[in-house]
């Protein structure tokens, strides 16, 4: 967890507080799926995890830390899996917010996002 991750959520609660989220969720089926073909090659691969998830809405959000100071996110390799961990979670049914570390202190995206949990709830009731 980081800083980031912390001042989003404490947002997050204040604003949304019937809204929420799982930190660190990985129980994608597609992204175990993954996990298992890429452990049999390297003992060293790692699980996908989301940031955070609201579960019943199938919504995730992942903070990009680090787009300015070249963060893992922003490497050719970083880059590259977090494509992966995204395409394989929205065949999944999921939806994925992508926010940098600006969006996540805005009120704007924290809006956005809480709007289509809503609507995605209403949708599967």
């Amino acid at each position: 967890m980081s800083a980031l991750e912390d001042q989003f959520l404490g947002l997050w609660q204040a604003h949304y507080p019937q809204l929420t989220f799982e930190r660190e969720f990985s129980d994608i089926k597609a992204w175990e799926a993954d996990y298992q073909e890429r452990y049999a090659k390297s003992k060293r691969s790692k699980r996908y995890r989301a940031d955070f998830a609201h579960i019943e809405s199938f919504t995730a959000v992942e903070i990009q830390g680090g787009v300015y100071s070249r963060g893992r996110h922003v490497t050719g390799s970083g880059y590259e899996r977090d494509c992966r961990k995204y395409n394989l979670a929205y065949t999944s049914g999921w939806t994925i917010f992508l926010l940098t570390s600006q969006m996540a202190k805005e009120a704007y995206w924290h809006a956005l996002i809480a709007s289509h949990i809503v609507e995605s709830l209403a949708r599967r009731a």
